[in-house]
C-alpha cells in the first residue's frame, strides 16, 4: 500500500507539474519566452522569423503583433498584427486545425530568397490541414517585387485536407485588376472530383509582370465529371491570342493531357526556336501513395521530348526518371549548327537536388559552320548539384571534316575525355586531354572550338583550360 501511495503522489506531482507549465506558457512570461525561441530558430534556409509581441490565449484566439519575415537578405515580409483562432491540441490527432486567421494589413517587400533545405522532406505533408478562412485584408507588393511600382492587393481561401479528401479553395484581388478564382475538391472514396481555375491580369498587371511581360493574361481551367470519369480544359492567353490549349482528364486517379503551347509569342532565343511554331505535349500520370508514375511527350518541328519514370514526392527524389530528346533541326539550337538524327538519352536518379545522371549523346554527323564530327559519341556520369554542374564529357568523333584532307586523315578516330562546367548560360570545359587511335602518335594537340561564340569561350589545347 505505501509503494502504490508514493506512485499516486508521483503522478500526481507530475501531473500537477504539466499544469503549473501549460498556465504559465500562457502568461506574459511564457508569451514572451514562445518569441525568443521562435527568434532563436536558425534553419539552414536563411528564413527568420520575429514576433514583436504575443497576445490572447495560446491555446485559442492569439494576436501576433509586428510579424516579420527575413532572408539572407533581409526582410520580406511584415505584418503589423495577425489575428489567429486555432485548436493547438490537434497536433495530437496529427492534425493542423485553424478556425480562421486574419491579417488586417500586410507588406511584402520582395520575393524572397531561401536557401534548399539539406535535410530532405516530402513535398505532400503527412498530417491533415484544416483552415476555416485565411484572409489577408490589404497586401501591399513593394516595387521590389517584379513589376517596378508599388500594388495593392486582398487574398481569401480555406483548406481541408483530411480523410481522404482535399477541398481548396483561395481568391484574389489587386487592384492592378488582377483577379484569380481558385478551386480543387478531389475525393477518391467519396466519388467527388472538381477543378475550377479562372485567372485575369490586364496589361501592367502583376501577374504579367511576375511572369515578365506587360502584356494582358487570362487562364482558365474547367470541366465536367468525377472521381470516375472527368473532362476539362486548360485555355491561356496573352494579349488575345492563344498560347495554350491543352485537353485534361482524371479516369480513378490517372491523368492525363492532349494539346499544344504556342510559346513563340512570350518566348526569345533558343527556346522560341524550339518550340517553333508549336510545342505538342501529351502525357499521362497516376497518383499512388505520393508517387507519381508519368510519361509525358513534348515536340515540335525541332525537337521531341520522352519522358518517362516515378517523381516520388513522399522522399523527393526521381526513381527513376527517364530522358529521350531527338533534335530534328540543330539549327534552332545554335544558328551554325548543322547535323542530322542527334539523340541524347539520360537517366535521373535520386535526390532532386543531388540525383546521380548519365547520358549518352549520338549523332552520325555534326557540323558547326565548316568543320564536322563523324560518328559522333558523347557519354557521362555525374551527380546534380547548385550551379554550375559539373558533367563529366568522354567524347568520340571517327573523322573530323572541313579542315583539309591532310589535317582530316590525321584527326581520325579523335577522342576527348574531361569534363564541362554547365550554367544557365555557358558551357565552360576543363582538364581535357585529347587523343588519336594508332597509327598516329598519341598526343595532345590543339582544337577549336565548335561552338557558337555566344555559347562558349573556346578549348586553347588539350592541356589548357577552356571551354567547349
Amino acid at each position: 500500500m505505501r509503494v502504490m501511495r508514493w506512485i499516486g503522489i508521483a503522478l500526481g506531482g507530475l501531473v500537477l507539474t504539466a499544469v503549473f507549465l501549460l498556465w504559465i506558457a500562457d502568461t506574459s512570461i511564457g508569451h514572451r519566452f514562445i518569441a525568443d525561441r521562435i527568434a532563436a530558430q536558425a534553419p539552414g534556409s536563411g528564413l527568420r522569423i520575429r514576433i514583436g509581441r504575443i497576445d490572447g490565449s495560446i491555446y485559442s484566439k492569439v494576436r501576433l503583433k509586428d510579424v516579420r519575415l527575413y532572408d539572407r537578405q533581409g526582410l520580406f515580409f511584415h505584418a503589423s498584427d495577425a489575428r489567429l483562432h486555432w485548436t493547438p491540441a490537434g497536433w495530437l490527432a496529427n492534425r493542423l486545425d485553424i478556425t480562421s486567421l486574419v491579417v488586417p494589413v500586410a507588406t511584402l517587400n520582395k520575393l524572397p530568397k531561401l536557401r534548399p533545405s539539406e535535410t530532405k522532406r516530402p513535398i505532400l505533408p503527412g498530417f491533415d490541414i484544416r483552415i476555416g478562412s485565411l484572409t489577408v485584408n490589404k497586401l501591399a507588393i513593394e516595387p521590389q517585387v517584379p513589376g517596378g511600382k508599388r500594388r495593392i492587393g486582398k487574398l481569401y481561401g480555406s483548406a481541408d485536407i483530411r480523410k481522404g479528401r482535399a477541398l481548396i479553395r483561395l481568391n484574389a484581388d489587386a487592384s492592378a485588376g488582377d483577379r484569380l478564382a481558385f478551386l480543387i475538391d478531389a475525393e477518391p472514396d467519396g466519388n467527388r472530383f472538381d477543378l475550377d481555375l479562372d485567372l485575369t491580369a490586364p496589361t501592367g498587371g502583376i501577374v504579367g509582370q511576375i511572369i515578365g511581360t506587360q502584356r494582358p493574361v487570362a487562364i482558365k481551367i474547367a470541366g465536367q465529371g468525377d472521381w470516375t470519369d472527368w473532362r476539362g480544359q486548360l485555355r491561356g492567353d496573352v494579349s488575345g491570342a492563344r498560347i495554350a490549349q491543352l485537353e485534361l482528364a482524371n479516369n480513378r486517379g490517372d491523368f492525363a493531357l492532349d494539346g499544344r503551347l504556342a510559346l513563340s509569342t512570350i518566348t526569345h532565343g533558343k527556346l522560341q526556336r524550339l518550340s517553333s511554331p508549336a510545342l505538342r505535349i501529351r502525357g499521362n500520370a497516376a497518383l499512388k501513395n505520393r508517387r507519381l508514375d508519368t510519361k509525358l511527350q513534348l515536340s515540335s518541328q525541332a525537337l521531341t521530348i520522352k519522358l518517362a519514370g516515378i517523381v516520388d514526392l513522399a522522399s523527393n527524389r526521381f526513381s527513376p526518371l527517364n530522358i529521350d530528346a531527338h533534335l530534328l533541326e540543330p539549327r534552332a539550337l545554335f544558328p551554325n549548327m548543322t547535323g542530322r538524327d542527334v539523340q541524347l538519352k539520360a537517366r535521373l536518379d535520386g535526390a532532386f537536388g543531388s540525383a546521380s545522371f548519365d547520358y549518352l549523346l549520338t549523332a552520325p554527323f555534326v557540323a558547326f559552320d565548316q568543320t564536322g564530327l563523324e560518328s559522333v559519341r558523347a557519354s557521362g556520369q555525374g551527380r546534380l548539384s547548385k550551379s554550375p554542374v559539373l558533367v563529366p564529357l568522354k567524347l568520340a568523333a571517327q573523322r573530323i571534316t572541313g579542315v583539309g584532307d591532310v589535317a582530316g586523315g590525321i584527326l581520325a578516330n579523335i577522342s576527348v575525355n574531361g569534363s564541362v562546367r554547365v550554367t544557365s548560360k555557358a558551357l565552360t570545359g576543363s582538364s581535357a586531354t585529347t587523343t588519336l587511335a594508332p597509327p598516329a602518335k598519341a598526343r595532345a594537340i590543339p582544337t577549336r572550338c565548335f561552338c557558337p561564340p555566344d555559347s562558349c569561350r573556346g578549348i586553347r589545347s588539350a592541356k589548357a583550360r577552356g571551354s567547349f
